[in-house]
């Protein structure tokens, strides 16, 4: 996300610098005032794609490279965004749901797992929605997971006799899409793509100095849970001390290693930092919240993962989505259900989700391609921009939010 703004700010800024949007030049000297900027020493080693037109005629004004292929970084989002509105429809709503294929006996015991199953929805959160002007969050982020918690407590279930399942198989076990860089993958950016997700898939880590130089800086996380293993090596230092702090956690481990230095007068910082598995970390907040609600579970946690061969040339899976599985009636204990699709739209583009455009990608897949994949969302993406008019050699769809190189 922090590449994909990268190169438009830069065209915009450049254009003010230049006078184009202050005062937008004659027309026939536009190509003179190009092809100045692009021979000044900063910009003359760069590759550039540049296409303008005349609104009003049609004609060709200024043309450089405009055949070529270029990365087209977070631009991705408008296109698979587009297709989810024309292809879905703006009015669509995600439904999360608590389930179970085991009975509930009068004593409020649930015979059989309870699974929450995800089916997309980008908003499990305490972000503000709908959207305005800015990213709000509101503490608590577990908010809509507290309360299908308490629509559980409404249903007098006391315990559950067997696990709980963190179900995101509605869309294909893909994390990460073609081309991310590894270096995306430890933080928001680079977020791993799942049907379960809960608050953007990240946990935020909040550092604070400590109260005197040479203790250990105070380490934080929210929503407060016990999923990474913080090795914190952070020291406070003096007053006006320069801030030098690094995070790292590979790919695969659950440990998270904190080093560097805070000065005692320095008011914090926090760093988003991405989930290894999605499902098993709503799965294991989820069942804290109805443990605090004094629920208890007789089995463990586990996530069940969608395998990706499923996906193709199959039907979405049914909803309830455990109905097929176990062919016995499934009762729904609670539910979300989201706000209209076009409201995440607005997050998507206006903050660059790259989760969310994601999570679009499948979505469009699952409804119109070949399933809940990376396959079939491209594959319905690609119909849908053929259908606008390009051509099979315009374009080559990596990922759905720009991320890939």
């Amino acid at each position: 996300m922090r590449r994909s703004h990268a190169f438009i700010v830069f065209v915009l800024l450049l254009l003010r610098s230049t006078g184009f949007a202050a005062d937008p030049p004659q027309k026939k000297d536009l190509a003179k005032q190009i092809q100045a900027i692009l021979r000044q020493p900063g910009f003359s080693r760069a590759h550039w794609g540049i296409d303008v037109v005349d609104m009003e005629t049609g004609k060709a004004i200024y043309a450089l490279n405009p055949d070529h292929l270029f990365l087209p970084a977070s631009n991705v989002k408008l296109l698979t965004t587009s297709a989810a509105l024309a292809l879905v429809g703006p009015e669509y709503r995600f439904h999360t749901t608590i389930e179970t294929s085991g009975k509930v006996d009068a004593n409020g015991r649930v015979l059989g797992d309870m699974v929450i199953v995800g089916r997309g929805d980008p908003n499990i959160s305490g972000r503000v929605m709908p959207y305005q002007l800015k990213t709000e969050r509101v503490s608590p982020h577990t908010q809509i997971l507290e309360q299908l918690a308490d629509q559980i407590v409404q249903r007098g279930i006391k315990i559950v006799d067997g696990d709980l399942v963190a179900d995101d198989s509605y869309y294909a076990a893909e994390r990460y899409g073609e081309g991310w860089a590894h270096d995306d993958l430890q933080w928001i950016d680079g977020a791993p793509i799942s049907a379960l997700s809960f608050n953007d898939n990240v946990v935020f880590i909040k550092i604070q100095p400590a109260e005197k130089a040479g203790d250990k800086a105070l380490v934080t996380v929210d929503p407060p849970n016990n999923y990474y293993e913080l090795d914190n090596r952070i020291l406070t230092t003096a007053a006006g001390v320069t801030r030098k702090v690094g995070i790292h956690r590979d790919a695969g481990s659950y440990k998270v290693v904190l080093w560097g230095s805070i000065p005692l007068d320095d008011a914090g910082m926090n760093e988003a930092i991405a989930i290894e598995d999605p499902a098993e970390f709503t799965g294991q907040v989820f069942r804290s919240l109805l443990e605090a609600r004094g629920i208890t579970f007789t089995g463990k946690i586990r996530a069940k993962h969608g395998e990706l061969a499923q996906f193709f040339d199959q039907p979405p899976p049914p909803v309830p989505a455990l109905a097929a599985a176990t062919g016995s009636p499934i009762q729904v204990l609670a539910e979300h259900v989201s706000l209209p699709l076009i409201e995440d739209v607005k997050v998507t583009n206006k903050t660059s989700q790259n989760l969310h455009a994601e999570l679009a990608l499948r979505l469009i897949g699952q409804l119109k391609g070949i399933g809940g994949s990376f396959e079939g969302g491209a594959a319905a993406l690609k119909q849908f921009l053929l259908h606008a008019g390009l051509t099979v050699n315009d374009f080559f769809v990596l990922d759905g939010s720009g991320l890939s190189r």
